[in-house]
C-alpha cells in the first residue's frame, strides 16, 4: 500500500517583533526618563547661576561704593538702599548713611551760619574728619556710659 498523503493544516505565522526593532524606542523611553531626572538638577543649576550674578552685582556694587565720592548721587542711592559700614567703633557700626546725614547737617549749618556771619566755612576735608570723629566719639561715649 501506498502511504498516504495528508496535508497539514496551514500554520499561521504571526510577525514576532525583533530586538533590532525594539531598539529605536528604547532610547526615547530612556531619554524621557533621563529628561525627568535632569530637571531637578537644570533647576539647582540656574539657582547657582542666579545667586552668582546675585554676588556679581553686589560685589560691583561695593567696589563702586568705596572706590568713589560718598556725595555722589549714585552712591547715595546705593547706600540708601545697603547699609555699608563706614566706620566699626567696638561692636558699634556707623553705616555710610548716617555718615552722610551727619555730613549735610554740618554743612547746612555752616552755609547758613557763614552766610549770616559773613566769614568763611571750613573746607570738606575738614568736614569729613569732623564729622567721622565726633560720630566715633559719640559711640565710645555711649559705650562707656
Amino acid at each position: 500500500m501506498e502511504p498516504e498523503i495528508v496535508e497539514a493544516p496551514a500554520v499561521i505565522v504571526e510577525p514576532t517583533v525583533s530586538v533590532a526593532e525594539t531598539a529605536p524606542s528604547e532610547p526615547d523611553a530612556d531619554a524621557s526618563i533621563s529628561k525627568q531626572k535632569s530637571r531637578v538638577p537644570q533647576k539647582v543649576k540656574h539657582a547657582l547661576v542666579a545667586c552668582g550674578l546675585l554676588f556679581g552685582v553686589f560685589a560691583i556694587m561695593t567696589s563702586f561704593v568705596y572706590r568713589h565720592n560718598p556725595m555722589d548721587s549714585s552712591v547715595r542711592k546705593i547706600v540708601n538702599v545697603i547699609p555699608y559700614p563706614a566706620a566699626v567703633v567696638g561692636t558699634h557700626v556707623i553705616t555710610i548713611r548716617q555718615y552722610l546725614a551727619e555730613r549735610d547737617a554740618l554743612s547746612t549749618y555752616f552755609a547758613s551760619a557763614a552766610a549770616q556771619a559773613g566769614a568763611a566755612a571750613p573746607d570738606e576735608a575738614t568736614n569729613e574728619k569732623n564729622v567721622l570723629d565726633t560720630m566715633i566719639h559719640k559711640l565710645a561715649v555711649a559705650d562707656l556710659a
